[in-house]
């Protein structure tokens, strides 16, 4: 049986100023490294060792895995890329909602030149299931991902239990279990993570 951790990113500078990031590149802050570098801690402590670790390719996720797992070298993978929001991107999360209020489903996104969410999912699941082919059958997994396409991938394995659990935060920690194809894997947990110490008003 392998084990998954899908972890999001560690804070950047355009989630500290409230803005949608899409597939723009921005810097970790002080507190994004920090944050990174405890949940490293944390999945030392607990003696978890990854066998595989895999990423966006993205630099905020570059960054994130080196601090996570410094010890092992991360590949990037394109299916695990943030959601696109095109035009979108850089506005305010406060422009944001209220372009999605005039909308009645998530396709409104394709409008400003983005990706559909049902897209996301899909490549996410694909690199997804490459993972799982090319690792041992108890390996141990990190894979370094974003906060929309994390959340539509686990939607995608159990739509219900993805939306009890849901939880906002960077380094947020999702715990899968399966074995070797994507009809195997379990959603076992979706996790603040000790990231959310740093900084409780931002998980409120």
């Amino acid at each position: 049986m392998k084990t998954i951790y899908y972890v999001r990113h560690g804070q950047t500078e355009l989630n500290a100023a409230k803005r949608v990031q899409g597939r723009i590149n921005s810097d970790l802050t002080a507190l994004g490294q920090m944050q990174a570098y405890i949940t490293g801690q944390y999945f030392s402590d607990q003696q978890i060792h990854f066998d595989a670790v895999y990423r966006s390719p993205l630099e905020r996720c570059k960054d994130t895995a080196m601090l996570v797992c410094p010890y092992k070298q991360a590949v990037a993978m394109d299916g695990f890329i943030e959601t696109g929001y095109g035009k979108l991107e850089g506005s305010s999360v406060d422009e944001f909602q209220k372009v999605k209020g005039k909308y009645s489903n998530s396709a409104f996104v394709k409008k400003f030149g983005g990706e559909d969410l049902e897209d996301v999912a899909i490549r996410g699941r694909e690199a997804f299931r490459k993972v799982l082919e090319e690792t041992a059958d108890d390996a141990t997994i990190l894979i370094i991902g974003h906060g929309s396409a994390g959340f539509h991938l686990a939607q995608s394995f159990d739509r219900n239990r993805a939306r009890a659990m849901r939880k906002f935060g960077n380094c947020l920690i999702y715990t899968y279990h399966a074995e070797n194809t994507l009809d195997s894997v379990v959603l076992e947990s979706i996790e603040l993570g000790p990231a959310a110490l740093l900084d409780p008003e931002r998980f409120q």
